[in-house]
């Protein structure tokens, strides 16, 4: 019997390393650019006159230490207070002070065969209570004393002035008030859930003012 021919030997796979060097090599993507560095932000101009830390806190201070000693010096906060005195009794300070007024009471008088007005007389002065607010302190007993004495003895006549003082010390304005009558004081209100400061209001009524009403510095 005739001989069957051979099978061939199929080709031998070529190696890992071959097959990478025959694969196309993957071109590198290009380098970014390097961004430009930013230019440093300028210190602003220093402004003259400008207070310096140091300076506001000598300032602090030294307001802290003018109203610990009753004095309120230049503080722009409390530049304007008030200080009472009824009679030879000086109530003390006050932030507040509000209230001072008058009015004249004007009586209209039809006049017969006049019909292009009305006549306006005046006739008696009105005064308006004033009032007087702080937070209370040590002196805050004085007012109690006051109203006391009038439930003792009523008496009239006791005469008061209200000076007001700016932050140097000088009084800028001071009325002198005619027959004073305390009408209402209200103490604080404590609330352990409120940080409001504690502080009492006097209101009086008075009857004119006594020779210069308003006397300037």
């Amino acid at each position: 019997m005739p001989s069957l021919p051979g099978v061939p030997t199929p080709p031998s796979m070529p190696s890992m390393e071959a097959a990478a060097s025959m694969a196309p090599s993957i071109p590198k993507p290009p380098a970014m650019p390097s961004l430009p560095s930013m230019p440093p932000v300028p210190t602003p101009p220093a402004i003259p006159g400008a207070p310096t830390a140091l300076a506001n806190a000598a300032k602090a201070g030294g307001a802290a230490s003018s109203a610990k000693n009753g004095k309120n010096m230049q503080d722009p906060a409390v530049s304007i207070r008030f200080h009472l005195t009824v009679e030879a009794l000086p109530i003390g300070w006050w932030n507040s002070f509000e209230g001072l007024g008058m009015e004249t009471a004007v009586m209209q008088l039809e006049e017969g065969g006049n019909n292009a007005f009305v006549h306006q007389l005046p006739s008696r002065l009105k005064y308006s209570n004033i009032k007087l607010s702080r937070p209370i302190n040590e002196e805050s007993h004085l007012v109690a004393k006051w109203f006391m004495d009038i439930a003792k003895v009523v008496t009239r006549g006791k005469n008061a002035s209200v000076k007001a003082v700016d932050g140097a010390d000088k009084t800028i304005a001071e009325w002198h008030l005619l027959d004073v009558v305390p009408v209402r004081w209200t103490g604080p209100t404590f609330n352990v859930e409120s940080p409001k400061m504690a502080t009492e209001t006097l209101e009086m009524a008075f009857h004119g003012f006594m020779g210069d009403a308003a006397k300037g510095a």
